[in-house]
């Protein structure tokens, strides 16, 4: 009976550790290979009304160049205003995952790009 035990906790422990190495797998395909632009959050998302996904952000996002690309993601939450975001994205303009990262992590070329959006949009 004990050693019964012992492998139904073992192949517990087994599914936990796959499903959980399954994730940190998935999130990193997200990123991995994918373009990085970044971006500043200075508005609201955009309730778009599924339970599942409730904000929709449309953004101009900059690359390390401060080459500009429109981007449109989703978050589950509404995001920090000021935030600053790391946006990973494949090809045909798919934003795939995005993350937040402080100031010190935006290029400077694409950060000041961020300045002149922002100072352009107060005026």
């Amino acid at each position: 009976m004990a050693k019964r035990i012992w492998w139904m906790v073992a192949g517990a422990a087994v599914i936990v550790v796959l499903v959980g190495g399954t994730s940190v797998v998935v999130s990193k395909a997200k990123r991995f290979g994918k373009q990085q632009y970044f971006t500043q959050i200075t508005q609201p998302g955009q309730p778009n009304g599924q339970a599942s996904w409730g904000y929709t952000y449309e953004q101009p996002a900059f690359d390390r160049e401060g080459k500009e690309r429109r981007l449109t993601f989703r978050a589950e939450k509404s995001l920090r205003l000021q935030a600053y975001l790391r946006v990973y994205v494949a090809s045909h303009d798919r934003v795939t995952a995005w993350e937040e990262v402080d100031g010190a992590a935006v290029p400077a070329l694409a950060k000041e790009q961020l300045r002149q959006r922002a100072a352009a949009s107060s005026d």
